[in-house]
């Protein structure tokens, strides 16, 4: 801007704006500090939203954050006659912003984080471990990226945790299946490497793994605590890996019904490597992931087994049977 008096003109507007933006926060009431307290979070994170397809933050506005689509507000668990943000829903929104650190891991009183369906990105922050009310994580279906989020690993409150369709990698850390989880949903990211061993003790009740790159065989834990999978198991999805390796004759001999023959979808393997399983992978498929130079099997003795249906079956003649051919993936 060459011009100086219009130079001059641009900066006393730009400072009379801020002026009175600054009068209009000091003008603001709130109704318990907390909330006055994260108001600056809400307003920073708003800030950074540049898509708003259903005009959700032209409701973020002013001091009653209770009343701010998305928010909910409740008496936290330290003081029953305070008021604070204590569950965010997002739920189809479809909100665009770059990141949600210093937003969600600056609301200490968190207890429900629900954002499915957006748009936001980056990685998880990894102050939210400071979140000490939070029992709910659910960002799944945006764009987030990185390791698989550890700041949740060791969350002792946390029983509801599902990152599905994002572009996580990496490795799973083992950690997470020994902790009080209730849910567990990983699916449809880029994890590789082989599935770490699970817990018999894990409290997870739903578990889905499926549409990831894992490979190598099925946990050996998997198989061992099969025998109580219909007491405390409703869902264990493993579809569309390159996992590998048969269950036991030890394993199948305690198997229910309806985990030997899938009806029930209690136990998903399709898509993989699994001899004698419907549904697998391309004989062609299977055979190039095993001649990978890098493939290394330190347990080769346990696929000599074969599953419960050809235990009759002498190894002589169990060439006979191969997997079926599964649909791509």
């Amino acid at each position: 801007m060459k011009n100086p008096y219009l130079l001059a003109i641009f900066l006393v507007g730009a400072l009379a704006l801020q002026d009175t933006k600054s009068r209009e926060e000091e003008r603001l009431t709130f109704i318990d500090k907390r909330l006055e307290v994260v108001y600056p979070v809400i307003q920073g994170f708003k800030s950074l939203i540049t898509l708003d397809p259903f005009k959700v933050t032209q409701t973020w506005i002013g001091s009653d954050i209770c009343s701010y689509r998305g928010f909910h507000c409740d008496n936290p668990p330290d003081n029953k006659t305070a008021v604070t943000v204590a569950s965010i829903d997002f739920n189809g929104f479809q909100l665009f912003a770059p990141s949600i650190e210093g937003f969600i891991d600056q609301l200490p009183d968190l207890a429900l984080f629900h954002a499915n369906s957006n748009n936001f990105g980056g990685t998880v922050p990894s102050n939210i471990v400071n979140l000490k009310y939070l029992y709910e994580l659910d960002i799944s279906n945006n764009k987030f990226t990185g390791q698989f989020p550890t700041a949740v690993v060791g969350m002792p409150g946390l029983t509801f945790l599902d990152i599905r369709f994002n572009s996580f990698s990496g490795s799973i850390p083992p950690q997470i299946f020994g902790q009080n989880l209730d849910v567990l949903f990983i699916n449809d990211n880029t994890f590789t490497a082989s599935l770490p061993e699970i817990p018999g003790d894990s409290h997870i009740l739903f578990l889905t793994l499926a549409d990831n790159k894992f490979n190598g065989p099925l946990p050996r834990s998997i198989l061992r605590s099969m025998t109580t999978l219909t007491e405390k198991v409703e869902q264990l999805n493993f579809a569309r890996n390159l996992l590998f390796g048969a269950i036991p004759d030890a394993v199948c001999m305690f198997l229910p019904e309806n985990l030997v023959n899938l009806s029930l979808g209690v136990l998903d393997v399709r898509n993989n490597c699994i001899p004698f399983f419907p549904g697998q992978r391309s004989i062609e498929e299977c055979a190039e992931f095993f001649v990978k130079p890098n493939h290394y099997c330190p347990h080769a003795w346990f696929h000599s087994f074969l599953p419960c249906r050809y235990s009759h079956i002498s190894s002589s003649s169990a060439s006979d049977f191969m997997p079926m051919v599964a649909p791509s993936p």
